[in-house]
């Protein structure tokens, strides 16, 4: 089974590394316990009915992700084309949200971590930490 091209994951594997970090820094990282909200955060944006309802609440996670830290969502790494995504997501989204699913799980466990922009010293270190791991629930797997 095929999920589409190239060119359209990396947009959306982008728009999951954005909204993964944003999960971290809005619902998990001050959290008593960081890997139930990271699977209600998951389960809220696979239960939308809809497109529309799925861009409205990962777009929320990306302005409280960036409220808490500026390079969330503005890292070149997260850069996306949101019309693109949003095309895509239009025409299968059943597809859409399996394979948005498959890089956040993936985007949530990251190994290495680009290297923060010089602006913004205070939060520089905080970048550099990056997301750590988190214990993803049996049923996510």
């Amino acid at each position: 089974m095929t999920y589409g091209t190239a060119e359209n994951d990396k947009d959306l594997q982008s728009f999951a590394r954005a909204v993964a970090r944003a999960i971290y820094y809005a619902r998990m990282k001050d959290a008593e316990d960081p890997g139930k909200r990271w699977y209600d955060e998951v389960a809220a944006l696979r239960s939308a009915p809809n497109d529309k309802a799925f861009f409205n609440r990962a777009l929320n996670l990306l302005e409280l992700g960036h409220r808490q830290n500026s390079f969330v969502g503005t890292d070149q790494a997260q850069t996306y084309d949101a019309e693109k995504l949003r095309a895509r997501a239009e025409t299968d989204f059943e597809q859409f949200r399996v394979v948005f699913r498959m890089y956040l799980v993936q985007e949530s466990r990251p190994s290495v971590h680009s290297p923060a922009p010089a602006s913004d010293a205070q939060t520089r270190e905080e970048y550099e930490e990056g997301v750590p791991e988190t214990e993803i629930p049996e049923d996510e797997q």
